[in-house]
């Protein structure tokens, strides 16, 4: 059988970044992490050589020897690409269950510090278990402080502290995908730690319905008075380039893909906004469910969202039904919902979005 040239090995093997094809020629480097290094260590072309050290970087991770992982990114010359190869060696760890290590990686990935750090956060593994307790999630989640403030502490107070939130809720998050029905009491009460707790379950209980499924369907799902099929599907998420929920409007929470939301005054309507974030995620919100909230619900939190969730679901066909439920929203008693709902939309209707699916621990976001 014909050879392949080294170039054309080391091309291959490094053509994406953490996981790459393998074909059959080259499935003994896979396993043998050595005979890769040792490769590495002969390749002469430049470029080849920092894509071949990255994927090096990147196996060490998966198996944890997070400090040769490390070393093997500084082994680039160029800052760029070692910021590269450190974000990539931090989604590893952090699919393979070593927050503190991705959370260090990270760090030294200099300009993409934010990034990495928000896809580290949706990348966390956690131990799951038929009989874990509430008490059980918000422990592990509480746990992870110390962790933040030893590895990102360094951090200015305003990147830190959103950082911090994703990191909380990625850990709440995949706790709860693909895992049917939620543990007593999650999700209940006041504090931070329900506040997360009730975006991911009105996530997944809107997940786990069928699409189109009626908002009292998909509430009776996020009560628990029914049994929703699991779904191991990815979770699919379709992040608004415009518009973002500004901490002017007051407390907000983690959503997914880099968004957030408002929360609520009261736990019930904390509940009833993640609802309708959690049901637009996932694909089972429709206009006239977001035209009744603005005409008949009194909690401006609420009504604030559906009309923020409307500019961002419409398609042409239905600007005559976004007319009407701005119309309505600019009646509104309260005067923040009309100054929003007489904002002049954008050129282009439904609003730009970067569409992503994941499921958190099985792979990488874009």
């Amino acid at each position: 059988m014909k050879t392949a040239s080294p170039v054309l090995l080391l091309t291959t093997l490094t053509a994406c970044s953490s996981t790459p094809p393998m074909p059959a020629e080259l499935a003994a480097y896979s396993t043998n992490l050595q005979q890769m290094v040792s490769l590495c260590d002969a390749e002469a072309v430049p470029e080849m050589r920092v894509l071949c050290d990255q994927e090096v970087a990147i196996r060490y991770a998966t198996v944890g020897e997070t400090a040769m992982a490390s070393a093997r990114c500084e082994t680039n010359q160029d800052p760029v690409w070692a910021a590269e190869c450190h974000f990539l060696v931090a989604e590893a760890l952090a699919g393979a269950g070593l927050l503190e290590g991705a959370l260090s990686e990270c760090v030294l990935a200099s300009t993409f510090v934010v990034s990495c750090v928000e896809h580290v956060a949706m990348l966390q593994e956690v131990p799951h278990s038929p009989s874990v307790t509430t008490a059980d999630i918000r422990a592990y989640t509480d746990r992870a402080d110390e962790t933040i403030r030893s590895r990102l502490g360094a951090l200015p107070d305003h990147l830190r502290s959103p950082l911090r939130s994703w990191i909380r809720f990625g850990r709440v998050q995949a706790w709860v995908v693909g895992n049917g029905p939620f543990p007593s009491g999650f999700g209940e009460g006041a504090g931070a730690l329900a506040t997360l707790e009730r975006t991911a379950r009105a996530m997944e209980a809107a997940r786990g319905m069928q699409t189109g499924a009626p908002y009292s369907t998909v509430r009776t799902a996020y009560q628990g008075d029914v049994t929703w099929p699991s779904t191991d599907d990815p979770i699919v998420g379709c992040i608004p380039v415009a518009e973002p929920v500004s901490a002017a409007l007051g407390p907000r929470t983690p959503v997914w893909g880099n968004t957030w939301r408002r929360v609520g005054r009261t736990p019930q309507e904390d509940a009833d906004i993640a609802l309708l974030v959690g049901m637009f995620w996932a694909g089972t919100t429709d206009l006239p469910h977001l035209q009744a909230i603005v005409q008949r619900d009194t909690r401006s939190p609420v009504v604030w969202t559906a009309i923020h969730l409307a500019r961002h679901l419409v398609v042409e066909a239905d600007k005559t039904d976004l007319r009407d439920l701005l119309a309505r929203g600019e009646r509104h008693p309260d005067p923040a919902i009309r100054a929003y709902a007489r904002k002049p939309l954008p050129a282009v209707n439904p609003m730009p979005r970067v569409c992503v699916g994941r499921v958190p621990g099985q792979s990488t976001t874009p």
